[in-house]
């Protein structure tokens, strides 16, 4: 039983409600000293209903089932419930999945989708030249890198073959071979910089240098198209890299070419993937691999992909560094509506880099928002007590003796401190290569900075959100209810055998058989002894000696499984089964049916008047009544031990 199914069923279902705004913050009710206003209860009752008319009677059972409810809540909490480690627990977990959705801006997020969509529908040819840059190099570093890169690219500028002095420069392995090259692409295929470097960048033209994870770029748009959309395609693949033998090599061209001609004679491609096909991921599918957009394999093999137009076209065998490609068409989708694509743009954001880069203009937002200041020069006091030892994880907070208490940094009221700090670091420590010291504690203060002011804004949504604090005081009175619940009515009811039988002893008249027959149903397996079956049958009823065991021993004497025969015996009442309903209740033997084109019928054989059940004869419904009697019982004792009070005048404010 799912807490979250329940929480709002503790709270049974009204009508529709129009409020007058005015008496929102009135106070309808008062239980054991706590105050309920009319906004309070109209909301949880509108919440929790799906019909739009109020009647009076209605309206006033909902709040009678309202006031139990708060009953039993603040009967948990008086016995501290909600102090227990259990409930905190599971309290926090929901909070921290409530929060998620205001711990981002829509804004941006929107924003980053709609840029997507519209570079999704082109797709751009380029090429960049890479210089190394680690991570977190030193600004001295960074600009050592970019003055280099800013001479290159003047150098391009001047008339200098892009290519060649790619080739003579790049710092990314492939550029001695392509010169650069990356071939088309489009959205989501580069890192997010890089992407935008390139889509920026007019046709021709070469970019500022721009940083990514990878180092430093300069990049020229070689070209720009309409996008090709997606393609599925399957293929055919020979090895032969440069690494291979001359004689290998030409008996791969050879094997390639040779498939390309029984494909020309009408020879069925997926057969000749699956018997000749390298690629054995894709070989036993009949060379299928997953959709494709531009720029997700290596350039020629994309070039070929998108130089197919029609479903069923197939190229020519040609040559990459890693052997022979035949490739079909199977088919294509282009660029759909902004609409159909977004579900799927969304989870590439969530997946990918943009990710992080949202998350920074959420923390920029938020600094703006609290007015957050930072105070550089108790950070360099804190730089100055740093050392190597950090990079051994030996560091220890306690460097900075007699400084714990200066502030770092503000966010809105609250001081965050450098012993807090100190704490964080000495705690973050790993053993690693040694870095610049300054850049080391920069990027992990920009860290604890983002902790804190995310702490900050989750601590705060109370205060910020109306509905995310209404909803969030739901799902605790909805798990100190359910838990409480469960430990007095549900399971209670269940494990308390002897409790379960008084009640029963108590009120078993209430338990009772109507009027039943005891029936046979027999299904015949070999059709042929139908007739005497049926025959015998009705002279064991007149006899008054019927029994399985006798049909069995008449027809199956030798079957030890009985297999001639399907007998099965049972008590009914009327409408438990139709086949017995058909019978009238009279006993003998029934018409003839079929049940898997089998001769089956129905044999009476006592008409049974009323009786009682016994316990085992109707647990589960004598526990569900003993749950709801332990229930009366509770809420009743709840009643006598908190004093409450009702303003019913407010609900008239409440219209029909």
């Amino acid at each position: 039983m799912k807490k979250t199914v329940l929480i709002f069923s503790f709270i049974l279902s009204g009508f529709f409600i129009i409020s007058a705004q005015d008496h929102k913050n009135d106070i309808l009710m008062t239980i054991a000293g706590r105050d309920i206003t009319l906004g309070e209860f109209e909301r949880i009752y509108m919440k929790n209903n799906n019909d739009n008319v109020v009647q009076k009677q209605s309206l006033e059972e909902y709040l009678d089932m309202f006031i139990n409810f708060k009953l039993k809540v603040i009967e948990a909490e008086e016995l501290g419930k909600d102090t227990l480690e259990s409930f905190l627990k599971e309290f926090n977990s929901y909070k921290k999945q409530l929060a998620k959705p205001y711990m981002t801006n829509p804004d941006i997020t929107e924003e980053f989708a709609k840029e997507a969509y519209e570079r999704m529908k082109k797709e751009v040819l380029a090429s960049h030249i890479l210089l190394s840059l680690a991570e977190d190099a030193s600004p001295e570093d960074t600009l050592y890198v970019y003055e280099k890169l800013m001479n290159i690219r003047q150098r391009i500028l001047d008339g200098e073959d892009f290519e060649s002095l790619a080739r003579a420069t790049s710092e990314d392995p492939s550029a001695k071979t392509n010169g650069g090259l990356l071939g088309w692409f489009s959205v989501f295929r580069m890192v997010y910089d890089f992407e935008s470097a390139a889509f920026n960048t007019p046709k021709g033209e070469v970019s500022m240098p721009i940083r990514t994870r990878f180092g430093m770029h300069i990049i020229k748009v070689d070209d720009l198209r309409d996008a090709k959309g997606s393609r599925k395609v399957a293929h055919i693949f020979i090895r032969a890299p440069k690494s291979m033998s001359d004689e290998d090599r030409d008996a791969a061209k050879i094997k390639a070419f040779a498939l390309t001609d029984s494909l020309n004679l009408g020879v069925d491609f997926g057969d000749l993937a699956r018997r000749h096909s390298e690629d054995r991921s894709s070989a036993e599918s009949g060379g299928e691999i997953p959709w494709l957009v531009s720029g997700q394999m290596i350039p020629v093999f994309d070039q070929a992909v998108f130089s197919l137009e029609n479903p069923g076209d197939v190229s020519e065998a040609i040559q990459s560094d890693y052997g022979w490609h035949i490739i079909k068409l199977l088919d294509k989708k282009l660029v759909g509506s902004y609409e159909d694509e977004k579900a799927e743009i969304l989870l590439k954001i969530k997946q990918g880099d943009r990710n992080a880069i949202k998350d920074e203009a959420f923390i920029k937002d938020l600094k703006k928002e609290y007015n957050f200041s930072f105070n550089e020069e108790n950070f360099r006091k804190l730089l100055n007590q740093l050392d190597a030892s950090i990079f051994e994880a030996g560091w220890k907070a306690t460097a900075i003796a007699g400084m714990e208490e200066e502030e770092l940094f503000s966010i809105d009221h609250k001081r965050v401190t450098l012993g807090e700090f100190a704490a964080y670091l000495e705690k973050q420590q790993r053993k690693q290569n040694p870095a610049k010291l300054e850049v080391y504690a920069r990027e992990k203060v920009k860290a604890f900075e983002k902790q804190e002011i995310l702490d900050f804004e989750e601590n705060n949504l109370l205060n910020k959100y109306e509905d995310f604090r209404n909803i969030l005081q739901e799902y605790h009175d909805g798990i100190l209810l359910f838990d409480l619940t469960d430990e007095l009515v549900w399971s209670k009811a269940v494990s308390d055998s002897a409790g379960l039988e008084a009640y029963y002893e108590q009120n078993r008249n209430n338990y009772k058989w109507g009027e039943r027959v005891n029936a046979f149903t027999i299904t015949v397996n070999d059709s042929l002894i139908t007739k005497d079956v049926r025959k015998l049958s009705a002279k064991l009823i007149k006899k008054g000696q019927f029994s399985a065991e006798a049909l069995y021993k008449s027809f199956c004497p030798e079957d030890s499984l009985n297999s001639c025969l399907t007998i099965k015996e049972d008590k009914y009442e009327k409408g438990d089964d139709e086949k017995v309903d058909a019978t009238k209740w009279k006993k003998g033997v029934g018409s003839l049916y079929t049940v898997n084109s089998r001769p089956s019928f129905v044999v009476i054989t006592d008409l049974l008047s009323p009786s009682l059940k016994e316990l085992k004869e109707t647990r589960g419904l004598v526990t569900a009544d003993y749950q709801k009697f332990l229930e009366d019982k509770w809420v009743e004792s709840l009643r006598e031990k908190y004093s409450y009070n009702v303003n019913k005048e407010l609900l008239k404010y409440i219209k029909e």
